[in-house]
């Protein structure tokens, strides 16, 4: 019984963080780039709606040295100007050689596919990833951990459900650092945005507990709220 209302909270929690905490950040869509950046490419980039560089980017446009090898195709297709030479294929390619890029996501997957240097979590991106069935053992192993540490601390049942849920963010945190080159960021809950003592001892705990998981510390980064009491902490 126990084991199964600690799950369900756990969800009801997560799931409250979302409604409560989660902040969506505004898109920027392609007509919005594309109206931009056609005031200021060469003409070109522009025969590609899909390729929009900014003005920093022209750089990486370089003309093949006198020793490349160039088939008749290739140098067709660049004197047609419809490969220009060295250009990014995309967007995320361009954006990748002018700046460092950071994955904002707990699907792993997805990590796995595109690279990025660094990685951040929140509670409604681990609560979307934990409905996917390949990253229920995650859940599963928090919950077992929560109740088990919990038991022997003698927890009550709320401290317990916050363990479980830093412990969750830990072990999709650590599964990205066996992927990523460089840091993975975990946020403190949100609920203690405005208790300065509770934030320090909540990062402290995350940081030790990816310190079991055999986590470098030095790669990892604590998210706390920006209030006065966040700062503080």
């Amino acid at each position: 019984y126990l084991k199964v209302s600690i799950a369900a909270i756990l969800a009801i929690s997560l799931a409250g963080a979302t409604l409560e905490w989660g902040v969506s950040q505004p898109a920027i869509s392609a007509p919005m780039i594309s109206q931009t950046a056609s005031t200021r490419l060469p003409q070109q980039i522009m025969t590609y709606p899909s390729m929009h560089l900014s003005t920093k980017a022209r750089h990486l446009l370089r003309k093949p040295k006198a020793t490349e090898y160039r088939s008749e195709k290739q140098i067709k297709r660049d004197v047609d100007g419809r490969n220009p030479v060295g250009s990014p294929k995309n967007q995320f390619e361009a954006l990748s050689k002018l700046t460092g890029i950071v994955a904002d996501t707990g699907d792993i997957k997805a990590i796995k596919q595109y690279s990025p240097e660094d990685a951040t979590t929140n509670p409604s991106l681990i609560l979307s990833a934990t409905k996917m069935p390949e990253y229920q053992s995650l859940l599963v192993d928090a919950v077992k951990y929560a109740m088990n540490t919990g038991m022997k601390q003698g927890m009550s049942r709320e401290d317990i459900v916050g363990l479980a849920m830093d412990r969750l963010a830990v072990n999709f945190g650590t599964e990205i650092s066996k992927i990523i080159p460089g840091l993975i960021s975990t946020e403190v809950d949100a609920r203690l945005s405005f208790d300065t003592d509770a934030t320090v001892a909540r990062g402290r705990r995350i940081v030790e507990m990816y310190k079991e998981n055999g986590v470098d510390t030095s790669r990892v980064l604590i998210k706390i709220a920006s209030t006065w009491e966040g700062i503080k902490a």
